[in-house]
């Protein structure tokens, strides 16, 4: 059933595109066309259309191009509402989702891509139904999205930087002077002492 409304909505969009082309072809090429059959008198013939003068006749068109535009934003409204709740339905998933069942990035950029089409619908929608509460719960849970992904991007800089200086102080290679690597090179007072250079001395091991 989704599927038919889907492709009658797309069938009603690309006839209502043409229209809209023709009207603006209309408007393009009505006034030359007015100052050339009332410039000689030789285009009286063509002066009017369907028993109409041009005027009354490019008044009938707007007439029929606003009725097909009624009708077409009306059936637009109803199809972008059905968007809208499908999108809350879908935000309202992410958000119930844990971050330890998917990897943080994968989870960002679910949520970053749905926040762009999210923004991208109310801001449509909101041109045909303003009102639509809908329109308001769906800027909500946007917000909350965005928000959610801020968090938990920061959290995971966080994790990832911690982790970095865990690493760092327990690598014996490390640059980082600690207190362990001081002990293990000196601490004895004799592996640190540099006996090749006393005066005539030999070193003497404290464990003989």
């Amino acid at each position: 059933m989704l599927d038919k409304r889907a492709s009658d909505y797309k069938s009603s969009e690309k006839c209502f595109t043409q229209i809209e082309e023709l009207y603006s072809s209309i408007y393009d090429v009505h006034f030359e066309y007015c100052e050339l059959v009332n410039s000689d008198e030789k285009f009286f013939g063509h002066r009017t259309v369907n028993g109409m003068n041009l005027d009354e006749y490019l008044a009938n068109i707007d007439t029929m191009y606003m009725e097909a535009a009624t009708k077409f934003f009306g059936l637009k409204s109803k199809h972008m509402s059905r968007d809208v709740i499908l999108a809350i339905q879908e935000a309202e998933y992410i958000l119930s989702l844990d971050y330890t069942s998917l990897s943080a990035n994968a989870l960002n950029d679910k949520i970053e891509s749905h926040v762009t089409y999210c923004k991208e619908l109310s801001t449509q929608y909101a041109q045909l139904n303003s009102s639509d509460v809908n329109l308001g719960r769906l800027d909500e849970l946007t917000t909350k999205l965005d928000c959610s992904r801020l968090r938990h991007g920061a959290e995971s800089d966080f994790s990832v930087g911690h982790n970095k200086v865990v690493d760092t102080e327990s690598d014996p290679h490390s640059d980082v002077d600690n207190g362990s690597q001081i002990q293990n090179l000196g601490g004895n007072g004799v592996i640190g002492t540099p006996a090749a250079h006393t005066s005539g001395q030999s070193a003497h091991s404290p464990y003989k």
